[in-house]
């Protein structure tokens, strides 16, 4: 039989006789009819291929083993082979910066002026990619401009503001609607300290940001104070007073300092020379949302207490069940009871 035939080849030697295909069209048939037939029968190709593992297992092993092997080389000779075009790749840049550089140019301009609203949605697309690949680092670095020159980012976010207070104060209540109870207790407890910081006499609390250098600065002082030991005398000393009083002009001084500086919180706690910000809309509003949540609550306990009003007047009219019963009576019914 010739090669050429479409008919295939006939393989002797074997009881059954198999026609090889020869060509692609007789291998893709052959290919998908196998594929298929695996698909209809998949449970029992699984159990043969239990079947020849559990009878030749140590041939499955070392089957299993030149295959792993057979991996390991492809996985190390792909890796060689990206190293070797990454370091081609890194000197031909070398050597021909100026000319890539040119042609990059080059092809920017022409998608621009091909389609300029394709260009700025690739670009702006490239521009978010790269930014949440770096966040962290954009983060940190905003930290410390902000650390650096603190008035200079107080006046950025106040432009900020102004220019887009709308949607400043829109993010603010839709927050505030996502994590409504939190916010009431956090609110409540602020409120709370306010409340016992006023009556203490206390100015009101002023936090500031430190850096990573200074909390370990900062650290290193508080244990050598802390740790330090204090002889009789220095005590003595702390306790009684030191010899030399306090000139009565630095205390006059500092009087004065205290008095001008309670007269300007007064004035700026009691006179806002400013428009309401959106600090202060926003309290206006958790107010707003406190008050109708006391209201509510209100009403449930008035509703409780008259229904607990009316059960202790039915149970005041009903026999006690624990008193003792007298002779002939009957509270439970026409029967006999004891």
């Amino acid at each position: 039989m010739s090669g050429t035939s479409n008919e295939g080849v006939k393989r002797h030697g074997s009881e059954r006789k198999k026609w090889l295909p020869h060509t692609d069209a007789q291998r893709e048939r052959r290919r998908l009819t196998n594929q298929a037939w695996r698909a209809r029968n998949r449970d029992h190709v699984r159990a043969e291929g239990r079947r020849w593992r559990e009878e030749n297992l140590e041939k499955a092993r070392e089957l299993n083993r030149l295959s792993m092997q057979r991996q390991s080389r492809k996985h190390k000779r792909e890796v060689a082979r990206r190293e070797r075009k990454r370091t081609y790749a890194r000197k031909y840049y070398a050597n021909n910066r100026d000319r890539i550089l040119a042609q990059h140019k080059a092809a920017r301009v022409r998608s621009q002026a091909a389609d300029p609203d394709r260009y700025r949605e690739m670009a702006y697309a490239r521009t978010v990619r790269w930014r949440d690949s770096h966040r962290d680092a954009l983060n940190q670095t905003q930290r410390d401009r902000r650390r650096a020159n603190p008035q200079a980012a107080a006046e950025s976010s106040r432009r900020y503001y102004e220019k887009n207070r709308e949607q400043v104060l829109q993010r603010k209540r839709e927050r505030y609607a996502e994590n409504h109870e939190l916010a009431r207790a956090k609110s409540n407890a602020y409120y709370a300290r306010e409340a016992r910081r006023r009556t203490a006499g206390l100015p009101p609390r002023r936090l500031h940001r430190a850096s990573p250098a200074d909390r370990v600065a900062n650290g290193v002082a508080a244990d050598e104070f802390f740790s330090r030991t204090y002889t009789g005398q220095a005590l003595n000393e702390m306790l009684l007073g030191s010899k030399q009083p306090t000139p009565p002009e630095l205390l006059a001084a500092w009087k004065r300092d205290c008095l001008r500086a309670r007269a300007a919180h007064h004035q700026a706690t009691t006179e806002p020379a400013t428009p309401p910000s959106a600090h202060d809309e926003l309290r206006i509003a958790r107010l707003a949302a406190k008050a109708a949540e006391d209201a509510r609550l209100d009403a449930i306990g008035r509703a409780v207490n008259a229904r607990l009003r009316t059960e202790r007047a039915r149970a005041a009219l009903l026999p006690d069940p624990a008193a003792p019963h007298h002779a002939g009576s009957t509270p439970n019914g026409p029967h006999i009871t004891r």
